[in-house]
């Protein structure tokens, strides 16, 4: 999903009139897009947290990290 693009983050589903907005909801005026998901939101930093643990700095690579589903 995350290499298609076709993922339930706002971004897309305001394209296919899913949502009134592509913004994040906890973030105004940024759209909720894969990297925004994975790598800035403030909602997801101990996740991210976690994977920088795990990864090191592939961690912040989004073309490592849709390389391979066990990647994510």
């Amino acid at each position: 999903y995350f290499c298609t693009h076709h993922i339930r983050l706002n971004a897309h589903l305001h394209r296919i009139n899913r949502s009134k907005t592509p913004n994040c909801p906890l973030c105004e005026d940024v759209n909720e897009m894969i990297h925004h998901f994975l790598f800035v939101c403030p909602q997801y930093d101990h996740e991210c947290h976690i994977l920088a643990n795990a990864l090191g700095h592939k961690a912040t690579s989004l073309s490592f990290l849709l390389a391979d589903v066990k990647n994510v």
